[in-house]
């Protein structure tokens, strides 16, 4: 099951301190986890089903003060400050870069330069060069990805990257890292470059801080593209060892 109804559930439960993972609209085994934690917890019949009178409890409890932002923004946020990111998952950051359009041999050209950067930084990198973001979901989670790094070009001359926001919820990794791919490009003096919060399924499905890049228009990129990669690659490189350190600054943590 998924929709915006899972993803309201989600974020009440977050609010209220029952750890379901991401608000993505997704009904998988946390959040059904979560949901019957608070039916235990208040006395309902621990069914992990969302019916009326669970969805009833859970308005009457956020009416007397479930304000903040949720349980899973301030971990995800504490994490990024202690630098605990990336504990547990072996010595070298896990990165994904998937092409996001098929058979074009100039965004796998530069997925391949951003990879041979970063391997001298004995980071772990997949890159998949094919355009089914099903595939892409599927490998970024199976492999554990601490990052995925979606690639396009588009057709304007502004550069936009994404990363994974709802009125809700925000993936303050994903936010960091977007912003440090932001500002990287645009210290390059080419291109005219933002950095937006959307709700593509990419981002949304992915487990791990999840960017898609939308560069601008294909004869600039043919023209720029070794400036694009090692742009990028900085951007990463900076973004692990900042977190690693835990000496990121992640954004301020929203309030619904």
């Amino acid at each position: 099951m998924r929709g915006e109804d899972i993803a309201t559930m989600q974020h009440q439960l977050a609010q209220l301190g029952f750890d379901c993972g991401r608000v993505d609209g997704i009904l998988g085994p946390r959040s059904i986890h979560a949901l019957t934690d608070f039916q235990t917890n208040f006395g309902l019949a621990p069914d992990g089903i969302c019916g009326p009178e669970t969805l009833r409890a859970l308005d009457r409890v956020i009416g007397h003060g479930g304000d903040g932002p949720g349980i899973v923004i301030v971990r995800e946020y504490e994490e990024l400050l202690r630098g605990d990111f990336f504990r547990g998952g072996g010595a070298s950051p896990r990165i994904v870069i998937a092409t996001l359009r098929d058979q074009s041999p100039q965004l796998v050209d530069i997925a391949q330069q951003v990879s041979r950067e970063l391997h001298t930084e004995s980071d772990h990198v997949i890159i998949i060069d094919h355009a089914d973001v099903t595939s892409h979901i599927r490998t970024a989670n199976t492999f554990q990805a601490h990052a995925f790094i979606g690639i396009d070009y588009g057709d304007d001359t502004e550069s936009v990257i994404a990363y994974y926001e709802t009125p809700t919820f925000v993936s303050q990794g994903g936010k960091t890292l977007a912003e440090q791919i932001t500002s990287e490009l645009g210290a390059s003096g080419i291109l005219t470059v933002r950095s937006i919060g959307r709700r593509i399924p990419v981002l949304r499905e992915t487990q791990m801080p999840a960017v898609v890049c939308t560069f601008g228009h294909f004869d600039d990129l043919m023209e720029h593209r070794k400036i694009y990669s090692q742009a990028l690659a900085k951007a990463i490189g900076i973004w692990v060892s900042t977190i690693a350190a835990g000496s990121t600054k992640p954004s301020a943590i929203p309030h619904s």
